[in-house]
């Protein structure tokens, strides 16, 4: 993944629906951006500023869910 390699880490929070993927972190935004452009995927960034703890747990437990469910449908 183009992300895992930004220190500190970030939290994708995705919507495939809508095409769009949030990008939680706390700093290196420009390197994030850098990065999202060179997948050569159209991507360009809708907003920017700071999130509430709320959001970044709920956008956590999401992220856990959305894996739990990928790991029962590979099995």
């Amino acid at each position: 993944m183009a992300l895992e390699t930004v220190e500190p880490g970030v939290l994708l929070q995705f919507d495939i629906r809508q095409r769009q993927v949030r990008v939680f972190h706390t700093v290196n935004a420009n390197e994030i951006t850098t990065k999202m452009h060179s997948l050569g995927l159209g991507a360009s960034l809708t907003k920017t500023g700071p999130v509430k703890p709320e959001e970044v747990t709920q956008a956590r437990q999401s992220t856990a869910s959305g894996s739990l469910r990928e790991e029962l449908i590979l099995k």
